[in-house]
């Protein structure tokens, strides 16, 4: 069975968020809430690049539908996917309505990560419970990468398989199997580790962002941090996750030590200090008279009052190194016992906060212990190839994919361009192979040239060392756009300045679906200066590519690169991040040399149009 169109029953947050998903992926969505949500699927296209859909023309794809007159159309889908309230009872009459207009073949999935599985089908017909798991997006689904999934002792295995190949390949989820305990793994480790470090802070009197600051410095947490996240999820919603838990935790847990909610935390709630969306959380931003932004935080050791509760002055608190260090010591421990609760398996508790909480690692790799995140059977990374090098400097390594297909990676701080890159990318165009692929295992692709070398030689007035490192450049991209052989771009995270310069250069490209691409230079007063102008011009026309370049203009996702013109019709987009290598190999072996590359200048009408563009355009920020 193929999954060739989905409903998503529920259009709140985290219902439109999976849909928008979905969508991205180019699969057709039947939204469906009590009332057709026509305005929220409006609201999802104008949300800009951040929003849940990768470009609002994804929109189209998603079709706002009524429980009460469409609820037959439920017969046209593959997978039904309901993220509604999470009331049992409710759920319950709503499965009872799906079963009795859904096709003998769907898949019915919940989102819920409270409600156990088999309290959700209970009464329901065999076939719905074969076909029943639950599906645990984490919010928001667009860049979330977790999905936990639950199967029950009724669900088909061939169900179960499917589901995490779909939701794996065409969604781009890091799908992790999960046992059917109280909020699995990721939120079951997360919010015990949130409400210990909120009551061990009250306790220790300590400083929010100071220990926001130990945990992302030592133990690779986001910036966040810990009091950040909560700031970010809402103050409101830690007492309903700790107490969902609790409800539901056996006695003799240690969750229940800190389930309750401290004094402090329900009168920020009460005063409407909920965090972001409130009026402020554990750290408030306000504008001085001069609109610059002030950030201070507030003292945890004292009854809340909005007026005195907030200062800068971070001096006189407790430890946070100690604190710091006695929370994620608690939290290992914790994750310790859970192993045969919520996974048999370290590498997916692990996987489940690396990929839920955007850790670093997970609580096992932080206690020293050997862990291989879980990955799809076919993806292969950069460092699969260590020991394969053909050659290498300080800057860059070329190594050997076999089938006559090399890889080159990059080695400086976010990928930068420098001689080392050069001196690689010259050999591996010389080099005995039939392709070349540029990849990276890191979050970006590359930030481009080494801005600060071009700076210096920019303010020492060394003319001669800044012509030949933009000389340099320019003969090493146009050697990759002559090569005599295919080489294919793999693009993830930020492609700007000289690396998407490299990858207009390249004979195909293939990205990740959360790429930025764009031509920056602009930026610190220069214009691209290695083939881009050139690059973007055919691609897009003269007056679009000024318009393009000049603005600085970035992508939001892959999807708007392409529909810009940075990519190609045939160059393909990959939803998942642990698939894109693979998928460049595979371009790699069946990519032929690309014809004669035609150029086209500008015409008389170009002209007029652009110079009637830059005498209106305001260029200055």
């Amino acid at each position: 069975m193929r999954i060739e169109k989905i409903a998503v029953i529920g259009s709140g947050v985290m219902g439109s968020g999976i849909a928008g998903q979905i969508a991205n992926a180019g699969v057709p969505v039947l939204l469906y809430d009590l009332k057709a949500p026509t305005q929220v699927i409006e609201a999802m296209k104008h949300s800009g690049s951040t929003g849940a859909l990768m470009h609002e023309s994804r929109g189209d794809l998603i079709e706002a539908l009524s429980l009460e007159s469409d609820i037959e159309r439920l017969g046209e889908v593959d997978w039904i996917c309901e993220v509604i309230v999470e009331n049992l009872d409710i759920k319950r009459d709503l499965y009872e309505k799906i079963d009795a207009h859904r096709r003998a073949h769907s898949v019915i999935s919940s989102n819920t990560s409270t409600i156990p599985l088999e309290q959700l089908i209970k009464g329901r017909s065999p076939a719905f419970k074969e076909h029943f798991l639950i599906t645990h997006f984490f919010n928001p689904p667009r860049f979330m990468r977790l999905l936990e999934m639950v199967t029950g002792t009724h669900t088909k295995d061939s169900v179960g398989d499917m589901m995490k190949e779909f939701c794996q390949n065409v969604l781009g989820k890091a799908v992790v199997p999960c046992f059917d305990s109280p909020g699995f793994i990721a939120n079951r480790i997360g919010v015990y580790w949130m409400m210990n470090g909120l009551h061990k802070a009250i306790e220790h009197n300590i400083e929010p962002s100071a220990a926001d600051k130990y945990l992302s410095k030592h133990y690779g947490l986001p910036k966040t941090g810990l009091f950040g996240l909560m700031d970010l999820i809402g103050l409101d919603l830690m007492p309903k996750m700790a107490s969902s838990l609790a409800d539901n935790l056996p006695k003799n847990d240690a969750f229940h030590a800190v389930a309750h909610s401290p004094a402090l935390l329900s009168a920020m709630i009460k005063a409407g200090f909920t965090g972001r969306k409130g009026k402020g959380g554990f750290t408030r931003m306000i504008k001085d008279e001069n609109g610059k932004k002030q950030f201070s935080t507030s003292d945890l050791n004292a009854p809340f009052d909005p007026d005195t509760s907030y200062s800068d002055n971070t001096s006189q608190f407790g430890d946070a190194e100690a604190w710091g260090n006695q929370i994620m010591t608690d939290m290992i421990t914790y994750a310790r016992g859970l192993i045969g609760e919520v996974s048999d398996y370290k590498d997916n508790i692990d996987a489940a906060m690396v990929w839920g909480y955007n850790w670093a690692k997970g609580p096992f790799a932080m206690a020293g212990d050997t862990i291989k995140l879980p990955r799809p059977d076919d993806a292969i990374l950069v460092s699969d190839f260590k020991t394969n090098v053909i050659k290498e400097n300080e800057h860059a390594m070329l190594t050997d994919m076999s089938d006559r297909v090399s890889l080159l990676s990059f080695k400086t701080k976010m990928n930068i361009f420098d001689t080392g890159i050069f001196d690689l990318l010259e050999f591996a165009i010389t080099h005995d192979h039939d392709a070349l692929v540029i990849a990276t295992d890191g979050d970006h692709f590359s930030a481009g040239a080494n801005i600060e070398r071009f700076l210096n030689l920019a303010e020492t007035k060394d003319w001669d060392g800044l012509s030949n490192f933009v000389k340099r450049g320019q003969d090493v991209m146009k050697g990759v756009r002559l090569a005599p052989l295919p080489i294919i771009s793999a693009l993830n995270g930020y492609v700007i300045g000289g690396a998407c310069e490299l990858a207009l250069h390249s004979a195909a490209l293939i990205a990740h679906s959360e790429t930025n691409i764009g031509l920056v230079e602009p930026r610190v007063g220069v214009v691209p200066a290695w083939g881009g102008c050139v690059e973007a011009m055919r691609r897009m026309g003269a007056p679009e590519a000024l318009k393009t370049i000049l603005t600085q203009w970035t992508s939001g996702s892959a999807l708007e690169a392409k529909i810009k013109g940075f990519m190609g019709n045939t160059d393909p987009i990959v939803m998942n991040r642990n698939l894109l290598l693979s998928r460049a190999k595979m371009i790699a072996l069946r990519t032929a040399l690309p014809e004669k590359r035609l150029f086209t200048q500008a015409t008389t009408q170009d002209i007029r149009v652009m110079n009637d563009w830059l005498k209106n355009a305001d260029l200055t920020s």
